[in-house]
């Protein structure tokens, strides 16, 4: 796997306070001695597969762009002409480990922020057109060289016209313009109209973040309380007053009705158990596969006595909710919540991190059974998975 590190001269405080979620930054040398931890030809060969989202894009002049989907076949590849043309891969941390670790150089970020990792590869001329996106976005150059222009904010009232399945700005203004060689980071945070064009050919490695808006939290808490809701809370009357007209509704009936469905609204810890399993919901669930036999607990001490190794799922996600007050702390996995004591949270801080993990984070004989109990469900779950040591 290739090694990574962080320029020391990035400051990180400085970014979240006047940066972060503000206005565009270009960091460059961001990830000094940059080497690509996958090949274009690789690249290729994901995008020829069933199982993995891909695109690509060609275009005539930068002005009139081609969409296509894949799984392609190889002979496409070999069509292609030598410019004007990207070939987008999303989730590729998932079936790559060494463009996985590009996410711990943005460690800055709560891990469960963070969305996918897209590679794209470009040839010269090649780009996707002008556009914005919802969400935050690393766009961190490999190989080659990209030219990234950064113009006006947008947003959902912003003129858009559909080319070929491609949501394009109807017009682009641009205001800085960006040489990202490798190593080079562009920070944009959301909305923000930018357009890429390849210099020379190379890859591009787009770490995108979740942004819910705020219609699908609506829906999915409002689906939530729904689940959550015996039949018989419904609405009262107020003490009942001659109406002045029948089909007028009173100002009193339409308060009680709003505070009924307000107070549903107001709950915290509803909330917060509903929000950590959106965030950690899989992007791709088909790789979270349960045990075909689930492993009981007496096996589990003998499971990894035999030189096996646990670790995460690669398209799992974890995330954590630390409620000392009440004495207990909530792990979030696959869009699942484990109720815990407090006492396990050394062991979830641990299931959460981004760091590997090792055996040696769950001494199965000094565990308690809560603890065990927890990694027995993680693991017949899919959220964790035993493999062979290397």
């Amino acid at each position: 796997m290739t090694g990574f590190k962080r320029n020391a001269a990035f400051d990180t405080p400085q970014f979240l306070q006047q940066k972060w979620q503000r206005t565009p930054v270009f960091l460059p040398g961001f990830l000094p001695d940059f080497v690509d931890p996958l090949t274009a030809e690789e690249l290729a060969g994901l995008a020829c597969e069933k199982a993995v989202e891909s695109r690509l894009v060609t275009s005539k002049d930068n002005s009139q762009w081609q969409l296509e989907h894949g799984p392609f076949p190889e002979q496409r590849f070999r069509k292609l002409p030598e410019l004007d043309w990207t070939l987008l891969v999303q989730a590729v941390d998932l079936w790559d480990s060494g463009v996985a670790s590009l996410k711990t150089q943005f460690d800055f970020i709560p891990s469960w922020r963070i969305d996918d990792v897209m590679v794209s590869y470009a040839t010269p001329a090649g780009g996707v057109g002008p556009h914005f996106d919802y969400y935050d976005v690393f766009l961190l150059q490999g190989s080659g060289q990209r030219t990234w222009q950064v113009g006006q904010l947008c947003d959902s009232k912003t003129r858009i016209r559909n080319q070929s399945g491609l949501a394009l700005l109807d017009s682009f203004e641009a205001t800085a313009e960006y040489v990202l060689n490798p190593g080079d980071v562009l920070y944009l945070p959301p909305g923000y109209a930018h357009w890429g064009l390849a210099s020379t050919a190379g890859l591009c490695y787009s770490i995108g973040f979740r942004d819910p808006s705020l219609a699908e939290m609506l829906e999915g808490f409002g689906d939530y309380l729904i689940a959550a809701t015996d039949s018989d809370c419904r609405f009262r009357d107020s003490p009942p007053a001659i109406p002045a007209y029948a089909g007028e509704i009173d100002p009193l009936s339409l308060q009680n009705a709003f505070e009924l469905v307000s107070k549903a609204f107001t709950k915290p810890a509803s909330f917060a158990s509903w929000f950590g399993c959106l965030v950690t919901r899989p992007k791709y669930p088909e790789f979270i596969q349960p045990m075909a036999r689930p492993l009981q607990q007496a096996e589990l001490g003998a499971l990894l006595e035999n030189d096996r190794v646990i670790r995460r799922n690669a398209g799992s996600r974890f995330a954590f909710l630390d409620s000392t007050d009440a004495g207990e702390v909530l792990l979030f996995a696959d869009g699942e919540v484990f109720s815990l004591s407090h006492q396990l949270l050394d062991i979830v801080v641990e299931i959460c991190s981004t760091s590997p993990l090792n055996n040696w984070s769950f001494p199965i004989e000094k565990m308690s059974t809560e603890g065990q109990r927890l990694l027995l469900e993680l693991i017949n779950q899919g959220s964790l998975v035993t493999e062979d040591a290397t």
